[in-house]
């Protein structure tokens, strides 16, 4: 095997990341990676999320900029302009690097850069007045950048991800929008069931079944107007109590299905989120007791900007043997919901029965999906992504997996060459692969 010296070169390496494409509409497509560039984007940023009103939080400055702060360099922006140098769309993208055990190959996945914090939506903010030619000018750039799978996700408007596949070439990718179901496919997880808020809770009400109302206002009376439950809200003083008692017992749910090491990263991540959007007054987490005891929590993401409110998680005590406490704790925030002008509540991804029993309305969301016909080591990763190829190969020595590690450093090998980087020294991989007589 050749000398490729990645043993700390390739994790320090500079990354490629010089992107500007013009197309024949005048459009201007940049990709930005540097704090200070990113910064000068906020006031036209700001802008066009005004005009975009199929935006909402999970594009806005506020929660983008905590990504680009929190996630880099993971984090890049494609940034759209026209000719007269106003902006038409921004793009935020992040990218992954995996090892495919079944092709032996590196991959790179690109992805909405919301999907990292597990954004509930995803997509492109857009000036409408000319997303048609703004989407196709996003996917030449798109096609441009390095990857072997693009996937997103969660895409609210459909019109942008089937104008985004339309504009890529057919003979270069192959892309199909994807069904998404859970819970052995009794759930479709891109339906987001929405209420389109009435004047009162007792309007809302009168619009669900009625064995749904009555339930409701019997729950209501036994437990909540009696003083045996009460609902406490998200404060400054009570953020840490409060999101360590909702993610707990969000742990408890699920930890034994999902894993203690994804159940902790997820819980990290919504953590973030719900800290975020508490800085920006935008985070609604009632909690329901019994007395000192906690009951159910909801985090939602109320999107002051847009009169949404996003139900993103919950936490259910698992001796709590009431079973209709959720279904009273989302009737108490739809009253707060209507009592503070909001003029929608989504309930967020899957069409679970409850959801409609509370008279939601499905919304879809798209789930698009692409990749390339064929693949050359120019594609398998962006030089931006090298240094998660040399961890992946160390957690593989690390992990006692030589023949994969050396695999793994061929395949590497090959990607530095065909970006005709320099011969860096990654003795120190070799040589550990080297020592081990099984290899």
């Amino acid at each position: 095997m050749a000398a490729l010296h990645a043993n700390t070169e390739l994790e320090n390496l500079e990354p490629q990341h010089e992107l500007q494409l013009r197309g024949a509409s005048e459009l201007w497509v940049e990709l930005v990676d540097s704090s200070d560039r990113f910064a000068e984007l906020q006031q036209p940023w700001k802008a066009l999320y005004t005009k975009d009103r199929e935006s909402g939080f999970y594009l806005s400055w506020e929660w983008i900029a905590a990504l680009f702060q929190d996630y880099a360099p993971q984090v890049r922006i494609l940034a759209v302009r026209a000719h007269d140098g106003a902006y038409r769309a921004f793009f935020p993208i992040s990218t992954r690097t995996r090892w495919s055990r079944s092709t032996q190959k590196f991959q790179t996945v690109l992805e909405p850069a919301g999907r990292a914090a597990l954004s509930e939506l995803t997509g492109i903010l857009c000036d409408p007045n000319h997303e048609a030619a703004v989407v196709p000018a996003l996917a030449r750039a798109i096609a441009a950048l390095p990857w072997t799978r693009f996937s997103m996700r969660y895409e609210p408007t459909g019109r942008r991800s089937k104008l985004l596949l339309d504009a890529l070439p057919a003979e270069r990718f192959k892309g199909r929008f994807r069904a998404y179901l859970i819970n052995e496919d009794t759930v479709d997880n891109l339906n987001c069931p929405q209420v389109r808020l009435p004047a009162d809770h007792d309007q809302w009400l009168a619009g669900l079944s009625a064995n749904t109302r009555q339930k409701i206002r019997r729950f209501t009376r036994r437990h909540l107007d009696s003083g045996a439950w009460h609902i406490t809200q998200v404060s400054d003083e009570t953020l840490t109590r409060d999101l360590d008692i909702t993610l707990d017992m969000w742990t408890q749910r699920w930890v034994a299905e999902k894993g203690r090491s994804a159940a902790r990263r997820t819980t990290s991540i919504y953590r973030h989120m719900f800290e975020t959007a508490h800085r920006h007054g935008m985070l609604h987490l009632p909690i329901l007791w019994s007395g000192d005891t906690p009951l159910v929590a909801h985090a939602c993401i109320a999107d002051t900007s847009r009169g949404h409110v996003h139900f993103v998680a919950a936490g259910r005590s698992l001796e709590n043997d009431q079973p209709n406490s959720g279904l009273l704790l989302h009737s108490e925030s739809i009253r707060w919901a209507i009592d503070a002008g909001f003029r929608l509540y989504d309930f967020g991804h899957g069409d679970e029965a409850y959801k409609i029993s509370l008279g939601g309305k499905n919304k879809r969301l798209q789930y698009l999906f692409v990749e390339r016909r064929s693949l050359s080591p120019l594609d398998a990763i962006d030089t931006f992504n090298l240094s998660s190829a040399v961890r992946k190969i160390r957690s593989l020595i690390r992990h006692g997996k030589t023949r994969e590690a050396r695999s793994a450093l061929a395949e590497l090998s090959k990607i530095v060459e065909a970006h005709q980087l320099p011969d860096h020294d990654i003795t120190h991989l070799s040589s550990k692969l080297e020592a081990d007589p099984h290899g």
